[in-house]
């Protein structure tokens, strides 16, 4: 009886252990990677939902994590996993701070120790301490009766500063860390397969590395043999530094950092709203989301025009004028591009009533030489590449090219013009397949000379002509005074000559009449002594009167001379 009593006891107690044995093996583990981490004010930091199935296959997780939301925000969840399947898709709420998920696998299940459920990617909201915790969780067993074999769950811990630590990209350093694949440390990559290499100083014994969302955390998993390189595939969204430092001479090297920044999920939310403002054109409101590099750019292609990109602005929105040649319905296919190259596409239709022209509208009509000319206009989009024609009087053209601006409106400068004439301007859009698609009306530009050398080039032929003139007058002065003192010292010589003919007359006629007063007084004489004839009475009547009158008209000659 105590014997079958004893049998009894080792089969309950058998019967026991046995169970117990079979509970531990079919343990399971939830945790979040990394268990600890630290993060800036504004910055974003991902955490990694695994599963250890411990050896175990399963076919299906579910669980609600819970996060302060005074402290943390979720901007996106990444739903690359093990599971296929999900009766409930993951899921977040700010408002209520839990995130939740229901997934499976088919047959034959899962069973690994990292196995990635989903990733989540948080954003700092303020300083403090953030624990993630795994609230109602199970994990079951692909044994076809659903068993929960989920153990132990483990959180994480987010140290949140209030200042940013800045890592600026280290050059120079002895390891020099480079990657092939995100080569720019402040530039957005869609690349998840991370490559990097280093360099090493003659005598490096090894070499520790690690990743983390941390600018600042320390190199943790060692390398006996040193290495060079690292590659890192299917690495997930974030910003993420990788760090590493050597072994040499017994002593570690201070750490060196190098950031990755990753965005591989396309934006989201993409809406084109395209309507007539107030004059008939169309203008196109776009807006989207994008949780991690944020929206860059919308590119708009019209049905039969060139695409148009638009610059987005913080908020991820834009809006833009769409020029059209033709009237009508069209067709507007819009593309949403993040930092990193990701996109999404939506299409919208408009119908066009106004068609947009090229045109220039102020411009100089005169300019000097080696002046520029200055004019502006408006496109019929904005950033439209435009081509600026400028041409000679002898056909020779120069050609610029200038670029729209967001309002549509342009402004050219060219060159100076160092040569005289009439220039020609226009203004021209050319498409993909080089044909001109938008041409402006041409306006004429006269080029002339500066005032001052146009007064200086006025003078000189005036001079050309007043010169000569001049001289031919100087010429004709110094003829005319020397013909001048020719005749007065002629004139003075011919008086001379007058004042001594006179002189000399008034000599012969004196001695004249000296000689026929003495013949007058013989004839007198005889008169008394005897009857005079009668021509000597007239001879004494009218000679002397006669005499008188010959001296004056010979006088008056010779004056008239001088005269």
């Amino acid at each position: 009886m105590t014997l079958l009593r004893n049998k009894k006891y080792i089969l309950i107690f058998s019967l026991f252990f046995f169970l117990s044995s079979f509970g531990r093996a079919d343990a399971a583990t939830l945790y979040l990677q990394p268990s600890q981490t630290q993060v800036s004010v504004g910055n974003i930091v991902s955490l990694q939902v695994l599963v250890n199935t411990s050896g175990q296959t399963i076919n299906n997780a579910e669980s609600v994590i819970q996060y302060p939301t005074d402290l943390l925000e979720i901007i996106s969840l990444d739903k690359t996993s093990i599971f296929s399947l999900w009766v409930e898709e993951p899921n977040f709420s700010n408002t209520t701070g839990q995130i939740s998920f229901n997934g499976g696998v088919p047959n034959p299940g899962y069973q690994g120790s990292g196995g990635k459920i989903v990733s989540i990617v948080f954003r700092a909201k303020k300083a403090g301490t953030a624990s993630v915790t795994f609230l109602n969780s199970a994990v079951r067993a692909n044994d076809g009766l659903g068993t929960d074999i989920l153990t132990a769950k483990s959180g994480s811990e987010i140290r949140i500063i209030q200042e940013p630590v800045e890592i600026e990209p280290v050059t120079g350093m002895a390891m020099n860390i480079t990657s092939s694949s995100h080569p720019d440390q402040n530039k957005w990559y869609n690349e998840r397969n991370i490559k990097l290499s280093w360099s090493l100083p003659s005598g490096a014994s090894a070499v520790k590395t690690s990743i983390s969302a941390s600018p600042t955390s320390l190199p943790t998993v060692y390398y006996k043999d040193p290495i060079t390189t690292k590659e890192i595939p299917d690495f997930e969204d974030g910003i993420w530094y990788f760090h590493a430092n050597y072994l040499k001479g017994g002593a570690w090297s201070t750490p060196e950092h190098f950031r990755i920044k990753i965005d591989a999920t396309n934006p989201t939310d993409l809406v084109a709203k395209a309507q007539k403002d107030d004059t008939g054109s169309v203008v196109i409101h776009l807006k989207a989301s994008d949780a991690l590099s944020g929206i860059d750019y919308f590119k708009i292609d019209p049905d039969f025009e060139d695409s148009i990109d638009v610059k987005a602005d913080k908020n991820g929105e834009a809006s833009a004028e769409i020029p059209f040649s033709t009237a009508g319905e069209h067709k507007i296919i819009v593309s949403a591009y993040d930092k990193a190259g990701n996109s999404i596409q939506t299409e919208t239709s408009v119908v066009a009533s106004i068609v947009s022209l090229l045109s220039i509208e102020s411009y100089p009509s005169e300019i000097k030489t080696n002046e520029q000319i200055e004019a502006s206009g408006s496109a019929p989009y904005p950033y439209a590449q435009i081509r600026i024609l400028v041409k000679d009087e002898d056909g020779v053209v120069e050609t610029y090219k200038i670029k729209s601006d967001s309002y549509s409106r342009f402004n050219f400068i060219s060159q100076p013009i160092t040569k005289e004439g009439t220039y020609t301007l226009w203004a021209e859009i050319i498409n993909n397949d080089g044909q001109i698609r938008y041409s402006s009306d041409t306006v004429s530009i006269v080029v002339g000379q500066p005032l001052l050398l146009q007064i200086g080039t006025y003078t000189i032929g005036l001079m050309k002509v007043l010169i000569p003139a001049l001289i031919l007058l100087i010429l004709f002065l110094l003829i005319l005074l020397y013909g001048w003192l020719k005749f007065f010292s002629l004139y003075r010589r011919v008086r001379k000559e007058v004042a001594e003919a006179e002189r000399t007359v008034d000599k012969s006629f004196d001695i004249l009449k000296k000689d026929l007063d003495s013949h007058i007084l013989k004839l007198k004489r005889a008169q008394s002594q005897r009857k005079l004839t009668v021509e000597e009475t007239d001879f004494l009547e009218s000679f002397e009167e006669e005499l008188s009158d010959a001296k004056k008209a010979i006088s008056k000659e010779v004056n008239d001379v001088v005269t």
